[in-house]
């Protein structure tokens, strides 16, 4: 379990003004809990666990990698559009061909008791639509993308190799500045690069049967 400090002090309630939590500074949260106030201090050499993440208020820019609590800076306006136009291509197109589900960030999906990861998007086939609750997606998607932005190593490193290690069919890395799209596929526990498309190029999914779509168009 989380070990948790309340504090008893009216002011806070100030600070808070209404929010669920507060990131007093990197590493430091000041949130409600059982009717007391509670200043939470992410430790740099404690591996957490799924529980313990699960228990921390709902929307904290963090993540559960490697039993590491990883902050995960605000996105980009960049990112934010390229988000948006990727994820209404693909709802468009599941709409019609009714293959699965898609869910965007922020949509916690746990892999293990020490990684619940938050991709960008992820896609899941039909035949494994039982993994998403209504809270989480409990086990691996068949698809995922995620756009670099703030914390570029922990999207192209730390995440792709958890991808990898626990079997998602499909990944692509989309970076905004190159405005290029990289496709990986899983194989023996690791991502290998599939293809790299540029700017004016057509990327076709893999795992997502039919469904492409005009690289420049995510980068107008």
């Amino acid at each position: 379990m989380l070990e948790l400090k309340p504090i008893n002090n009216e002011t806070l309630n100030e600070l808070l003004n209404g929010a669920d939590f507060l990131e007093i500074r990197k590493g430091q949260l000041l949130f409600r809990e059982n009717g007391h106030h509670v200043l939470f201090n992410i430790k740099e050499d404690h591996i957490y666990s799924a529980e313990e993440y699960f228990s921390l208020p709902e929307g904290i820019p963090y993540q559960l990698l490697n039993g590491k609590l990883t902050f995960m800076p605000a996105p980009s306006i960049k990112h934010q559009r390229i988000l948006r136009e990727l994820f209404f291509e693909i709802c468009l197109f599941l709409k019609a061909n009714k293959c699965g589900e898609a869910l965007c960030a922020p949509t916690d999906v746990y892999f293990n008791e020490e990684n619940v990861a938050q991709p960008d998007i992820l896609f899941v086939a039909n035949k494994n639509l039982d993994i998403i609750s209504d809270k989480s997606v409990n086990g691996v998607p068949d698809f995922i993308v995620e756009i670099l932005s703030g914390n570029k190593k922990t999207d192209r490193v730390t995440k792709m190799k958890l991808y990898g290690e626990q079997g998602v069919k499909e990944f692509w890395l989309i970076d905004p500045e190159l405005k290029t799209l990289e496709v990986y596929k899983s194989e023996l526990q690791k991502m290998q690069i599939h293809e790299i498309y540029e700017e004016h190029q057509e990327v076709h999914s893999l795992v997502i049967k039919d469904f492409s779509i005009q690289l420049n168009q995510l980068f107008k």
